[in-house]
C-alpha cells in the first residue's frame, strides 16, 4: 500500500480497496496451479497429503497422475481444469462424480479410467481423448462431454442398467454385453479400424458413422440414421431405423425401417415391418406391411404374411435391377406390388396363395404365376408378363396388360374370369404370344369386355365364354367333342380353326350378336346367326 498518498479520507478508502483487488487477483494467478499424484500416504483424491504440491486441486487447475492407483470414493468434491492420468497410472470413480474444465480428460500410455458403480455426473467441458492401450471402464454416471478413442483403445460397459453418451468417436474398441443394459448415444463415430460390438443389451444410437465394424447381438437396437462404408452385422432381434450396409448372417430378426445395402445369408429370414431395402442380397424376407426394395436386387425370395395391418405393399425403385427367386402372397387383404418406370421387375416365382394381389404400376415379369387365390388385379397403365406359366383360377382383373410371352402359357380352371374391374379406364388388353389353355368343367372360363390379340394359341378343353369383347386371335383350336365357344356381343375373327378330327362341325352358340369371320374382318365377310356351325375340312 502506498502510504505516501495524500488524498481526501474517502479517496484513500477507495484506493486501498483497488489495491486489495490487484493483490486478490494476483494470488488466485498464483494458486491455478499443477497437482501431481505421489500417493503418499492413501489412494484418495481428497487427502490433501496425496498431491504435489500440497492441497486439493480446484477447478482451476491441471492434474496428472503418472502412477499409482488414485481413487475417487463416495465424495463430491473432485475437480479441476484438466486431467491427464498417463504411464501405468489409473483413476476409479465409485459413488462419486467428477468435474473437469475445458483441458478435458486424456488417457495415454497404459494409463487407465475406471468409472464405477454408483456414480452421479462425470461432467467433462473439453474432449476427452483415450489412447491408452488400457482405455476406460464404464458402469455408471451422466456423461457431460464427448469422447474420442484412439487405435487399440477400448471402451468397456461393466455392470451398467443405463448409460447416456452425448458423443463418442472411436479408432479403438466398443464393448457392451451386458443384460438389461440401456445404451443412449447421440452420435457415434466409429473410424477405420474400430469396432464396436453390442450384446444383450438395449441399444439406442441417434447417429452413427460407421467406417469400421459395427457387430449388434442386442435385445433391441433403434438406431435413426447411419452412413459410412462400414458394415454392420446383426444378429439382433429387433432392429428400428435406418441402417447402412447393414447383414444378417443368420437366425431370424425383425426390422422396421430403412436398410441401404442389405444383405442376408442364403437361407436366412428377416422378418420385416415397413421396410425399405436398397442393394438387397441374400435369402429371404418375411414382411408385415410395405417394403420398398432398390438398386441391385438378388434376393431368394418375399413373403408376405398375416398380422400387421390391413395389406402388403412391394414398392419397386426406378432404376432397380435384379430378380427376386420367389414371392408369396399369404395372408387375406389386398397385397400391392408397383413398380416405377421404366424399371422391369422380374420374379422368378410369384404365388398368390391368399387375398387380392394388385400389379399397380409399371412392368412386372414373371416366369410362373399361380393366381389361386381371390382375385388378381392389373391396375391402370400396369402390365404383367408372364414368360412361362400363369395358373389361373380365381377372377383375373385386367385394367392394364396382361400379356402371355412366346412359349409361355396361361392355363385358366373353369372358374377364372377376365374382366376389367368396375369404371376401368385402361387399356384392358391380353396379349398372348404363347398358348392359353381352358380347361374341361361344368362351368366356362369367361373373358369379358377386354381387347384379345397376339400371335399365339387358344385351345378349350371345355367351354370358354366370351363377352363383349373384340377377340382376334391367330389359331383357335377346339380339342374336345364337348368343347364350345359361347358369346354375346362379340366380334371373333382367327386365322385358324382347328378340332379333334376333320369333317368335324363346331359350334359357336350367340345372342343374335355373335360375329364370326376369318381374319381380316370386314362388313361383307362377316354374318350373325343365333348359332354358328363351321365344317372344319383337313
Amino acid at each position: 500500500i502506498n502510504a505516501e498518498y495524500m488524498g481526501t479520507p474517502s479517496e484513500c478508502l477507495f484506493f486501498f480497496e483497488m489495491k486489495v483487488l490487484v493483490i486478490a487477483a494476483l494470488l488466485v494467478g498464483c494458486f491455478a496451479d499443477s497437482f501431481t499424484w505421489v500417493g503418499s500416504v492413501n489412494n484418495l483424491w481428497r487427502d490433501p497429503n496425496n498431491w504435489s504440491p500440497f492441497g486439493l486441486p480446484t477447478n482451476v487447475d491441471d492434474v496428472v497422475i503418472p502412477q499409482g492407483s488414485v481413487l475417487i470414493g463416495n465424495w463430491h468434491g473432485a475437480q479441476a481444469s484438466s486431467l491427464t492420468i498417463k504411464g501405468n497410472g489409473s483413476l476409479s470413480i465409485q459413488g462419486s462424480d467428477l468435474t473437469i474444465g475445458t483441458g478435458g480428460i486424456s488417457v495415454v500410455d497404459t494409463g487407465f479410467l475406471h468409472i464405477a458403480a454408483g456414480n452421479d455426473t462425470i461432467s467433462v467441458a473439453g474432449t476427452s481423448s483415450v489412447t491408452s492401450t488400457r482405455g476406460v471402464q464404464y458402469a455408471t454416471g451422466t456423461i457431460v462431454g464427448n469422447w474420442k478413442f484412439g487405435a487399440n483403445s477400448p471402451l468397456v460397459f461393466i455392470e451398467a442398467t443405463s448409460v447416456k453418451f452425448p458423443s463418442i468417436v472411436t479408432y479403438g474398441t466398443i464393448t457392451a454385453n451386458l443384460p438389461h443394459l440401456n445404451l443412449f448415444i447421440d452420435s457415434l463415430t466409429v473410424g477405420q479400424g474400430g469396432v464396436a460390438t453390442f450384446a444383450n443389451a438395449q441399444v439406442y444410437i441417434n447417429d452413427l458413422h460407421n467406417d469400421g465394424a459395427v457387430t449388434f447381438a442386442s435385445e433391441s437396437v433403434t438406431l435413426t440414421k447411419s452412413d459410412g462404408k462400414g458394415q454392420i452385422t446383426s444378429t439382433s432381434s429387433t432392429l428400428y431405423g435406418q441402417y447402412t450396409n447393414l447383414f444378417i448372417p443368420d437366425g431370424t430378426s425383425w426390422i422396421t425401417g430403412t436398410a441401404v445395402g442389405l444383405q442376408i445369408s442364403n437361407g436366412q429370414v428377416l422378418q420385416a415391418r415397413d421396410l425399405r431395402a436398397f442393394n438387397v442380397q441374400g435369402g429371404a424376407i418375411k414382411v408385415f406391411g410395405e417394403l420398398t426394395i432398390g438398386a441391385n436386387v438378388a434376393l431368394e425370395g418375399i413373403q408376405f404374411d398375416g398380422g400387421y395391418g390391413p395389406s402388403g405393399t412391394i414398392n419397386v425403385q426406378s432404376g432397380t435391377t435384379g430378380s427376386v427367386n420367389w414371392i408369396h402372397f399369404n395372408f387375406p387383404g389386398t397385397q400391392y406390388i408397383g413398380v416405377e418406370g421404366p424399371t422391369t421387375f422380374r420374379v422368378k416365382d410369384l404365388q398368390q396363395v391368399q387375398g387380392e394381389l394388385h400389379v399397380t404400376s409399371g412392368v412386372l415379369v414373371a416366369d410362373n404365376v399361380n393366381a389361386s387365390s381371390t382375385a388378381l388385379a392389373i391396375v391402370g397403365g400396369a402390365e404383367l408378363q408372364v414368360t412361362s406359366q400363369l395358373l389361373a383360377s380365381s377372377h383375373i382383373d385386367i385394367d392394364g396388360t396382361l400379356t402371355i410371352g412366346t412359349g409361355a402359357t396361361l392355363t385358366a380352371a373353369p372358374s377364372a374370369h377376365f374382366a376389367p374391374r368396375a369404371n376401368s379406364t385402361g387399356l384392358r388388353k391380353i396379349n398372348n404370344n404363347g398358348v392359353i389353355f381352358v380347361q374341361n368343367g361344368l362351368t366356362a372360363t369367361t373373358i369379358q369386355n377386354l381387347a384379345y390379340s397376339g400371335s399365339g394359341s387358344i385351345q378349350v378343353f371345355g367351354n370358354l365364354d366370351l363377352e363383349a369383347i373384340d377377340f382376334s386371335a391367330a389359331s383357335i383350336a377346339l380339342k374336345a367333342i364337348t368343347s364350345r365357344i359361347t358369346g354375346e356381343g362379340l366380334t371373333l375373327s382367327y386365322q385358324t380353326l382347328s378340332t379333334p378330327a376333320s369333317g368335324q362341325t363346331v359350334n359357336f352358340f350367340g345372342d343374335g350378336s355373335l360375329s364370326t369371320c376369318k381374319s381380316p374382318c370386314g362388313p361383307a365377310a362377316s354374318h350373325f346367326y343365333q348359332s354358328v356351325s363351321i365344317w372344319v375340312t383337313a
